[in-house]
């Protein structure tokens, strides 16, 4: 669902979404993303984003708490 969000950035080329470990929660999503070629974006322009709100719609918790930018190995996303 997480990925399904950031897709909806007009910048994001591919979206990864794992388990980090939390002190509260146990583990909480982290979210891995690719930038189209050509675009620039921070992780703190991503959460800005409109990211945020369509989060928001998701249960509190399932939202990421941080996002890598350009951090996803090709394999990762290799269609199988």
């Amino acid at each position: 669902e997480i990925e399904e969000v950031l897709y909806r950035h007009p910048k994001v080329l591919e979206a990864a979404v794992v388990a980090r470990p939390d002190a509260l929660w146990g583990e909480t999503p982290c979210a891995f993303v690719e930038l189209k070629t050509g675009t620039k974006a921070t992780s703190d322009e991503l959460l800005q984003w409109k990211v945020r709100a369509a989060l928001r719609a998701l249960a509190r918790e399932l939202g990421p708490r941080g996002i890598r930018v350009n951090l996803i190995a090709p394999s990762l996303t290799a269609t199988w």
